[in-house]
C-alpha cells in the first residue's frame, strides 16, 4: 500500500462514520511529489489530535476528490503558512534547529488521533471509534517514510497513552511512558515526551529539546 492508497482508504472510512460531522477532517500527509522529495531529515513528529482541521462546507463528487482536498489543507499549512508559532511547532523547530520555512522540508507531521473535534479543542468523544485507524496510519507513516527519528510529544495521559503504546509495539520499540522525573524516554531513534505546552509550564522544554538534539546528532 502506498500513501495515495492509504489516504483514500482513510477518507473512505471517515465517509462511513455517522458522527463524521462532529469531527475535524482526518490529518492526511500530502502526496505532493515536491513534499515527498524534500523531506530531507525525515523527522516523524507526533502530537495529540488536530482540532478544526479542514472545512465541512465542501462537497465532493467522489472519495479521491475529497482526499485531494484534505491533502491540500496539509500542504498549504506547511508550505504557505509555515505551520504556526504555537508551542508545538516552536518545540520541533528548536529541537532540530530549523527556520519556520524549513518545516516542510524536515517534518512529517501526524497525531496520536487522526482527527479531533470540529469546532473545539481536546479529545473527541469518539476517540475509541477512531483509535484503530489512527494507529494504523501512524504505523504506516513510520514504515513508509523510514524517518531517521520519531519524536512523540503526546504525554502519558489516556487515551493518547493507549494509542502510543500500541504504535510503539507495532514498530518494535519498548519505551516506558515519560514522567516528571524522566520527562524524556527513548529507544534508539524514537523519543517520547510530554506535549510542549506542558513542558513549558514545567520549565522543562529547553532541557528536553536539548537532550533530543544531542541524541539525534
Amino acid at each position: 500500500m502506498n500513501l495515495n492508497q492509504i489516504n483514500n482508504f482513510i477518507t473512505e472510512q471517515f465517509s462511513y462514520y455517522e458522527f463524521k460531522e462532529e469531527l475535524s477532517r482526518p490529518l492526511l500527509v500530502t502526496t505532493d511529489e515536491t513534499y515527498k522529495k524534500n523531506v530531507q531529515n525525515k523527522i516523524l513528529y507526533i502530537g495529540q489530535e488536530t482540532n478544526g482541521w479542514g472545512s465541512h462546507r465542501m462537497e465532493f463528487d467522489d472519495i479521491e476528490e475529497e482526499r485531494n482536498y484534505i491533502e491540500r489543507v496539509y500542504y498549504n499549512f506547511l508550505y504557505k503558512k509555515n505551520a504556526t508559532g504555537k508551542d508545538f511547532w516552536r518545540f520541533i523547530k528548536n529541537t532540530i534547529e530549523i527556520e519556520e520555512t524549513e518545516i516542510k522540508n524536515n517534518v512529517i507531521w501526524s497525531n496520536a488521533f487522526i482527527a479531533g473535534k470540529k469546532d473545539d479543542k481536546g479529545i473527541t468523544e469518539y476517540n475509541h471509534e477512531i483509535s484503530e485507524i489512527s494507529i494504523k496510519y501512524l504505523t504506516f507513516l513510520y514504515e513508509y517514510f523510514e524517518p531517521r527519528a520519531t519524536i512523540i510529544v503526546s504525554g502519558p495521559k489516556s487515551p493518547y497513552l493507549e494509542n502510543i503504546n500500541i504504535f510503539l509495539e507495532n514498530i518494535g520499540k519498548k519505551i516506558e511512558k515519560p514522567n516528571i522525573k524522566e520527562p524524556l524516554r527513548y529507544d534508539e531513534d524514537v523519543y517520547w515526551t510530554y506535549h510542549p505546552t506542558f513542558l513549558n509550564k514545567k520549565n522543562m522544554s529547553k532541557e528536553v529539546s536539548e537532550k533530543i538534539k544531542k541524541l539525534i546528532r
